[in-house]
């Protein structure tokens, strides 16, 4: 969720610096302009690692990270 800043906002996702594909298990859904919602189903190990969501407009851009940790 992106709670400031003018829209249009646009938010991307990545993993280990690469986008996400939906082939893999990721869906990303938009929940209005300031929310985007990662899913991935099923969550394998193969899903384990680093995550980035990037929200960016004309003004800049913002980045959150966190890692995953999916055990087997």
């Amino acid at each position: 969720m992106v709670p400031i800043g003018d829209t249009p906002i646009e938010i991307a996702w990545t993993h280990e610096g690469e986008p996400l594909s939906q082939f893999m298990g990721f869906s990303v859904g938009k929940l209005g302009p300031r929310t985007s919602i990662l899913l991935i189903e099923p969550v394998t190990p193969e899903h384990s690692g680093h995550y980035a969501c990037v929200a960016s407009n004309p003004s800049g851009r913002a980045i959150h990270e966190a890692t995953l940790r999916v055990h087997g």
